[in-house]
């Protein structure tokens, strides 16, 4: 029998029904040809924050990949986004850009919340400047799945549709679909405007694993 290595998720018993959740998620996400993919090998015994530091970044621009036992394999993608390959590992990963006018590079984007409860990896690793923010799903996460799904059944098109209407989110109608989308869980999101200290640091992984039921783990990155 093979060991899991520690930079990857345990799967859930089949009894949890897990894959059922993501039965109709068929979507084919391989946007990119074979030749832009690089690779990253992983020597043997190395334990997951080891692994984690590995995961690359740039200035201007987000990463997007996924683990094995023995690469990572990862893509350059957009400038504030990532196609990250949902169905070929249990783990994904991206990275923020860590130089970008705006942005915010060690705070989760609602975009990194909202992804990884509606697709199907059990974990999650969102890259920034100064930290690594690791997101795994739990036997008490699948709840939140089911409750995601049919907040969005109900209420996709009438939300949308109101974003849409608004100039006032022109260019940001996904963004804030899922702002609304995790207010609905429960999620208070903080204001991105106020200074990323300490105080919210410390707060925001427990927000985070109290109202999604994540497992969160941080890591101060090595530069």
């Amino acid at each position: 029998m093979t060991t899991q290595p520690q930079h990857l998720p345990k799967p859930f018993p089949p009894k949890l029904g897990y894959d059922q959740l993501y039965i109709d998620d068929d979507i084919d996400d391989n946007h990119y040809e074979p030749d832009q993919w690089k690779e990253i090998r992983l020597r043997p015994g190395l334990t997951a924050e080891q692994v984690y530091q590995k995961l690359p970044s740039a200035e201007t621009f987000e990463y997007g990949g996924y683990l094995t036992k023995t690469r990572i394999r990862f893509v350059k993608c957009g400038s504030t986004s990532a196609d990250v390959p949902r169905h070929r590992s249990s783990c994904t990963f991206h990275s923020h850009p860590t130089n970008l006018s705006g942005t915010f590079p060690d705070l989760p984007s609602s975009s990194d919340l909202y992804g990884f409860l509606f697709k199907e990896p059990l974990r999650s690793i969102t890259v920034g400047k100064n930290l690594v923010w690791v997101f795994n799903k739990t036997p008490k996460t699948l709840p939140m799945i089911k409750k995601l799904k049919r907040w969005q059944t109900k209420n996709l098109l009438a939300v949308t549709r109101e974003l849409r209407e608004n100039p006032k989110y022109e260019g940001r109608v996904l963004d804030e679909f899922q702002n609304i989308a995790l207010t609905a869980l429960g999620l208070d999101w903080p204001s991105r405007r106020r200074d990323l200290n300490d105080s919210l640091l410390k707060q925001w992984p427990k927000l985070i694993a109290k109202t999604l039921k994540f497992d969160v783990t941080v890591y101060s990155r090595n530069q």
